[in-house]
């Protein structure tokens, strides 16, 4: 993991320019008088530490990361969590603008297993990723290895796990950064499908909206966005409960979850299961 601290060059150049300034007048009154030269070194810290202050300090990635994770419930509380199960449902609409009902379950073991249920009138599925390689349902009932784009939309799914997120300051191959005010920006490997912007709250800091690239379409990748609405705790962590899903400024759909359960003892083994009759598995026992 790597968090970089942005530098403002801004504020270097107005500290330079403004030293540059006064370094003639320095100069003049270190020969006429030696009394006022600590004035102007006064000075000098003074402008430095202002940038420092106001500059540096207001996009400190490392710092707005600890707040964040504060304000889900805590870094251990978060990390303590092996294994996730969550059911959700999103109202949307179809190419035609009519209003269609997506279903989804989502179930992970900690660190690289990750299992999808979805059920849609165009987009029904099942997934399954071990960190590495996994397979997959398509919609027409069909098994298939994970390969290509679909692969690559296993890795970014994986990867792009909002736990995976919470604690990319302790992730090898997460780097933290912060391109404006209140702002996280996740890389993973490098790869900017992979990148997560978090906007936080100013007063609660918590992430309160999220812009991707969404691989839903491995030919296609777009950028998308998530605003959250409304939060719901599950052993003294927040997730996301309602939220609006955003494409070019206008709201595609959006997301309830219904059910989260954390640390219920899900094995590889349930999760690599392949159904017999070949239909996503919706229900949480």
């Amino acid at each position: 993991m790597t968090i970089t601290q942005p530098v403002n060059a801004t504020l270097l150049k107005a500290t330079w320019n403004i030293w540059n300034k006064r370094a003639p007048m320095v100069s003049n009154v270190f020969m006429n008088s030696a009394h006022r030269w600590p004035l102007y070194g006064a000075l000098a810290v003074s402008v430095v530490v202002a940038a420092y202050v106001f500059g540096f300090r207001r996009n400190a990635p490392g710092e707005l990361f600890d707040r964040m994770q504060a304000a889900l419930g805590g870094v251990a509380q978060i990390a303590a969590i092996r294994d996730f199960d969550e059911s959700s449902e999103a109202q949307t609409f179809d190419p035609k603008g009519a209003p269609i009902r997506v279903q989804k379950r989502v179930r992970w073991i900690k660190p690289n297993h990750l299992r999808v249920d979805q059920v849609g009138p165009f987009n029904t599925y099942v997934l399954y990723f071990d960190g590495s390689s996994g397979w997959e349902i398509l919609p027409d009932g069909n098994v298939t290895d994970l390969r290509g784009g679909e692969l690559e939309f296993a890795r970014k799914y994986l990867a792009n796990l909002v736990i995976n997120l919470w604690l990319a300051d302790e992730l090898p191959g997460y780097s933290i950064t912060s391109p404006a005010a209140n702002v996280i920006r996740v890389s993973v490997q490098n790869d900017p499908n992979k990148q997560v912007d978090l906007t936080l709250d100013p007063t609660s800091f918590l992430p309160m909206k999220s812009t991707s690239i969404s691989l839903g379409d491995p030919d296609r990748p777009m950028p998308i966005g998530h605003q959250v609405d409304e939060w719901t705790t599950v052993q003294g962590v927040r997730f996301p409960r309602a939220v609006r899903i955003i494409r070019n400024g206008r709201e595609l759909g959006r997301l309830t979850t219904r059910q989260i359960n954390v640390n219920t003892g899900l094995t590889v083994k349930e999760l690599s299961a392949l159904p017999s009759d070949h239909r996503p598995v919706l229900a949480i026992p």
